[in-house]
């Protein structure tokens, strides 16, 4: 991630780098360093940059405006930030809600902006990708939530080396802030001074109506580990029931922050550029002019993104689109060559047929009528089978022949069947024949008629016509 963190403060500005979840301090320059600053900006010139001011200068002021809409709305608060901070380009407004024809908003600001103007030149100077600029005080809320305090309403101090920073949060939003420098003394002399403070604090805040004289003062302390277990005894010393603390040193901070190693520095603002780097807050009091270099390279990404994307879906595309012809050239080439192997056993079939001396209208007509023989020809399928089941019942007539006759196209005559058979009971015409006669004419109507009736001098030969009618 190309993102680098720059701290601005009394003494100078800092510049840190944010790499796998990790503060690491590159470079730090002066007040009076802006060419060095300048330097530094051309070496990483295609970096992502956030400001943090942890100066004096940042201002909150509480306002309240008519229930407006729209433009006017807009030119309003407009006006409101050019007379209390005038000559500011650093401004923001939040809105705190409506109460009847009314609205409260929260300005905050830099002003007077002249310590941070130098360090702005050779940002926009430099055409550096600048992203955000951010104050302390708009941090201290998202600071305060990560650490895990609850409580709608709190004051939190954040101890650096020689001074301290003190946000009065309601709701995560800062309504009061200031920083006051530390006398030069050992951790239990701060620590008093502390306490001191922390008393005309409280008095402060009653007087201006943001807490109430029965409440007590919760104080939530970050300080390096050898001044908070100081400032936790001091206020035991002190018992002030009217002032409830709770102490957190910045590397137990560090911890509740899961940051992967403890910070190498003790100073709170490093756990504030570790918040901001993590999840910037959307307030922020850069205008969009100052972030408009950032955006433009944001959007050129996404533009190179989505090209990349229609790239890779036109060549997937392409390659999916050369698999279909290749598949369609392989059938193709087996159509074809399967086309070429029936030719050839075509030609050989050929060569192999009898050439027949005749015209080709006088084949057409003799196969005609063979089909045409075809569809007269009937075969003796319904009346051989009857007459087989008829013989079954009885064994002594037995066969010598079958001769089947079709009827004539005209229908003049039908299928008929001439049976030669021999009947070994004696007599010319005996009882069982005349049985057997009269069941095959029972049997699917068939017309039997005699033609010969048993000789037992010829050993009982006999001859029947039996025909079917022909059907139609």
């Amino acid at each position: 991630m190309s993102l680098r963190l720059l701290h601005l403060n009394a003494c100078g500005l800092t510049a840190h780098a944010w790499k796998g979840g990790r503060l690491h301090r590159e470079d730090g320059f002066a007040t009076d360093d802006i060419a060095g600053f300048v330097r530094y900006l051309s070496i990483h010139s295609n970096k992502r940059f956030r400001l943090l001011l942890d100066i004096a200068e940042e201002s909150l002021v509480t306002e309240r405006i008519p229930r407006l809409r729209g433009v006017d709305r807009k030119t309003l608060i407009a006006r409101r930030l050019a007379k209390r901070f005038p000559g500011s380009e650093l401004s923001l407004t939040v809105p705190l809600g409506r109460s009847g024809d009314s609205e409260d908003i929260l300005c905050a600001a830099i002003s007077p902006p002249e310590s941070v103007r130098p360090w702005l030149a050779a940002l926009t100077g430099s055409e550096a990708r600048i992203a955000g600029i951010h104050g302390c005080a708009l941090l201290a809320g998202a600071l305060r939530e990560r650490l895990g305090e609850t409580g709608s309403a709190g004051l939190l101090c954040t101890v650096e080396a020689g001074w301290v920073r003190q946000n009065w949060l309601v709701d995560g939003l800062p309504r009061f802030t200031r920083s006051m420098p530390l006398p030069s003394a050992e951790p239990a002399g701060i620590a008093r001074s502390l306490v001191e403070e922390s008393g005309r604090l409280q008095l402060f805040l009653l007087g201006q109506r943001l807490i109430r004289i029965d409440d007590p003062l919760e104080i939530d302390w970050l300080a390096p580990p050898a001044l908070a277990g100081a400032i936790e005894s001091a206020f035991r010393e002190q018992k002030r029931p009217a002032i409830r603390i709770r102490v957190t040193d910045t590397f137990t901070a560090a911890t509740r922050l899961r940051l992967p190693d403890p910070p190498q520095s003790t100073q709170c603002s490093d756990l504030l550029l570790a918040v901001l780097a993590r999840r910037p807050p959307r307030l922020q009091y850069a205008p969009a002019t100052l972030r408009a270099v950032d955006r433009l390279h944001r959007l050129k990404r996404l533009a190179y993104g989505i090209g990349l994307t229609a790239v890779a879906g036109g060549m997937l595309a392409a390659g999916w689109a050369n698999q279909q012809a290749a598949a369609m050239r392989r059938d193709a080439d087996s159509l074809t060559g399967a086309a070429a192997t029936f030719a050839a056993e075509r030609r050989t079939v050929l060569a192999g047929l009898t050439v027949l001396e005749m015209p080709a209208d006088t084949l057409r007509a003799r196969l005609a009528e063979r089909d045409g023989l075809l569809r007269r020809q009937r075969t003796p399928d319904e009346t051989w089978p009857a007459i087989a089941r008829v013989l079954d019942r009885h064994p002594e007539i037995t066969i010598d022949a079958l001769e089947w006759k079709n009827a004539d196209d005209a229908g003049a005559t039908a299928d008929s069947t001439q049976l030669l058979g021999r009947h070994r009971s004696s007599g010319t015409t005996p009882a069982p024949f005349r049985h057997f006669v009269d069941e095959l004419a029972l049997e699917r109507t068939l017309n039997v008629r005699t033609i010969r009736s048993p000789d037992p001098a010829d050993g009982g030969r006999f001859v029947l016509d039996i025909k079917r009618p022909a059907s139609r």
